[in-house]
């Protein structure tokens, strides 16, 4: 339970804007990270795909869901990288 309370802190106050729900046994977050998920500037001026990739949801006040528990994360992905090292 220690880890899961230490996460949600830092999903809130890692600069996104969301809600946290605590329930006994359960944690639900909500974020939304304006203007977008990568802030990366490239020198040349090249900005990540996801630069500005949440800024309407951010200026119309949405959310997504971010999973949290495992089995959610494991049901929820839309792809998966491996690294090896």
């Amino acid at each position: 339970m220690k880890k899961m309370i230490i996460l949600a802190v830092a999903i809130v106050l890692s600069g996104c804007s969301g809600k946290t729900e605590m329930k006994p046994g359960e944690i639900v977050v909500w974020e939304v990270t304006a203007p977008g998920q990568s802030g990366f500037i490239r020198q040349d001026g090249e900005v990540s795909e996801h630069y500005d990739d949440q800024f309407e949801m951010y200026y119309t006040y949405g959310r997504k869901r971010t999973w949290f528990y495992p089995e959610d994360v494991e049901s929820n992905k839309q792809s998966e990288i491996t690294l090896n090292y």
